[in-house]
C-alpha cells in the first residue's frame, strides 16, 4: 500500500502585507498553520510536501505545479472583506469534491468559534468552465484530483483575529483539517495524544523496525526470503499468533509473514 501524498501550499509569503487589526499577519499565520498541518499528517503516516520554503515567494502557475503526483493539494490562506468564517473553495472541474470542502470550512470554522461560509467555487471570467483561481486551475491540470483554497477566517474581524493568532488555536485547525483529510484519503487519523500501540506477542508492535536473525531462511509459510529480506531492514504491519506481517518500507505492501522468533529489534 502506497502512501498518500499531500502537497500544502502555505500561501502568500513573506512580504505579503494581509494583516488583521492588532498585529496579524496572513503569511505568518498560515505558514505555521501549514507546518501543523504537515507535523499531523505525517503522524498519520502520509507523505508531505510544501510549495515553497518560509524565505520563499514562488508564482501562482509554480505553485500550482507543484500538485503534480500527488493526491491532494490545500492552499491556506486567511481572509478579508468584512466576514467572519471559514470558507473552502474547490474546483469548478472536480464537482466532486464539494462535499469534502464543506467539511475542511466546517473544520476550521468550529476551531474559530464562527458560523461556516461553506464550500464554494468561483469560474473564470474568459472562460467559466475554468477555475478563477491560478493555483487551483494548475494544480488540477497537473492530475491532483482534490484541490482546496481553504479560507481560514477573517483577519480583519477582531473575533477570528484574535484566534489566528493563537499558535494552540492554529495547531488545533490543523488537527481538523487532518482528521478531514485523512478520512479522504483513506488513512487512519493518529492523534498528537494517541497512546503507543501496546507490543503483540514477541514484543513486536506495528510500525517496529525489525530485522531477520542470522540463520533464518525462511517465512512463516515456508516459502524462501530473498536475500533482501534476509538482510535488510523490515517494518512492522501487523502482529499475529506467534507470527508477524511485515513490510521492505514503511506503511509499504506486505512481504510476508515470519514467525517472531526470527526477528529482532532494528
Amino acid at each position: 500500500m502506497s502512501k498518500a501524498k499531500i502537497m500544502i501550499d502555505p500561501g502568500h509569503g513573506p512580504g505579503c502585507v494581509n494583516g488583521g487589526p492588532t498585529g496579524y499577519l496572513e503569511h505568518e499565520g498560515m505558514w505555521k498553520l501549514s507546518g501543523y498541518l504537515k507535523t499531523a499528517l505525517e503522524r498519520c503516516g502520509c507523505e508531505v510536501a510544501l510549495t515553497r520554503a518560509e524565505s520563499e515567494r514562488p508564482e501562482l502557475t509554480e505553485r500550482g505545479n507543484k500538485a503534480e503526483g500527488y493526491d491532494l493539494m490545500i492552499s491556506e490562506h486567511s481572509n478579508a472583506g468584512g466576514g467572519r468564517g471559514a470558507e473552502a473553495y474547490y474546483s469548478v472541474r472536480q464537482p466532486e469534491n464539494q462535499g469534502m470542502a464543506a467539511e475542511l470550512a466546517e473544520a476550521a470554522s468550529t476551531v474559530l468559534g464562527s458560523p461556516s461560509r461553506g464550500a464554494k467555487t468561483k469560474r473564470s471570467t474568459n472562460d467559466p468552465s475554468y477555475d478563477y483561481y491560478t493555483v487551483i486551475g494548475y494544480a488540477v491540470a497537473t492530475g491532483c484530483p482534490k484541490v482546496f483554497i481553504c479560507e481560514n477566517g477573517f483577519h480583519d474581524n477582531t473575533h477570528d483575529e484574535a484566534v489566528l493568532k493563537q499558535d494552540g488555536k492554529l495547531q488545533e485547525m490543523a488537527e481538523a483539517q487532518a482528521k478531514v483529510i485523512c478520512a479522504h484519503l483513506g488513512v487512519a487519523y493518529v492523534g498528537a495524544d494517541t497512546p503507543a500501540p501496546e507490543p503483540g506477542p514477541g514484543g513486536f508492535a506495528v510500525g517496529d523496525a525489525v530485522r531477520v536473525r542470522p540463520g533464518a531462511e525462511y517465512f512463516a509459510t515456508g516459502q524462501h526470503m530473498a536475500s533482501f529480506v534476509r538482510q535488510g531492514v523490515l517494518y512492522v504491519l501487523q502482529v499475529g499468533s506467534g507470527k508477524v506481517l511485515v513490510s521492505t518500507a514503511p506503511g509499504g505492501a506486505a512481504t510476508g509473514w515470519i514467525r517472531t522468533e526470527d526477528l529482532v529489534k532494528a
